[in-house]
């Protein structure tokens, strides 16, 4: 896997960026998987090129131990596999709250983040993606005991839509404060594939064909 890495790293900078170490995708992001704690002494925060390339992979065991003491909720953008989180969360009082969005929003969002990708690459990268929230998902309706009172799955457009009832949702759930919690993109932004012109109808029939199974599990519909 290391040297997979490395080659898509020399290929392809910006793209490696989705490859986690440690399985924790986006890593970078987070000031916290960038301390000293996960950095061998060394404090990344703010600093993604040296989080990405000189914080060694993520213990999952020290992430349990270490974010036992602060992080009573944890908020999923991307996860390759729901079942990745029994270790987190088992034995704990986390709370997980996996947002996941239109597979045609996320395909936009994946054309601006990679200009130099062939609508080929798009496609097969979905393909990919929605296979993986397939598998999440089918996890979560199978309702294991690890799950039980730990898992909310909220759609991006729902929560954007009618955000006051969204919000209560998961305050009741999480237990949060409403001041703990950032405000959500907006659905305009979000459906942005809808009605702007970086998407053509032919890429979005291509990723609904990819996607069929995620966007009948998630009820949204076809154009």
């Amino acid at each position: 896997i290391e040297e997979k890495i490395a080659v898509l790293k020399k290929s392809n900078e910006k793209a490696a960026r989705f490859v986690g170490k440690g399985g924790v995708a986006f890593r970078y992001k987070s000031n916290r998987l960038c301390d000293r704690h996960f950095c061998d002494g060394n404090n990344f925060r703010g600093d993604e090129d040296k989080c990405i390339n000189q914080c060694p992979a993520i213990d999952l065991n020290q992430l349990t131990s270490v974010c036992q003491e602060k992080t009573p909720v944890v908020t999923i953008k991307r996860v390759c596999n729901l079942a990745a989180l029994e270790k987190v969360v088992s034995g704990n009082e986390y709370k997980v709250v996996v947002m996941f969005k239109d597979p045609r929003a996320i395909a936009e969002s994946r054309m601006k983040a990679f200009s130099t990708w062939s609508k080929d690459q798009i496609v097969s990268n979905m393909k990919w993606t929605c296979l993986d929230m397939v598998r999440s998902l089918n996890i979560a309706k199978s309702d294991p005991k690890w799950t039980e009172n730990k898992i909310l799955m909220v759609r991006a457009e729902d929560l954007a839509e009618n955000e006051d009832r969204w919000m209560k949702n998961i305050l009741n759930f999480t237990g949060l404060e409403n001041t703990e919690v950032k405000k959500k993109e907006s659905l305009q932004k979000i459906q942005s594939w809808r009605f702007g012109k970086s998407m053509s109808y032919d890429l979005i029939q291509r990723v609904q064909v990819v996607c069929k199974d995620l966007m009948a599990l998630t009820d949204y519909k076809l154009v």
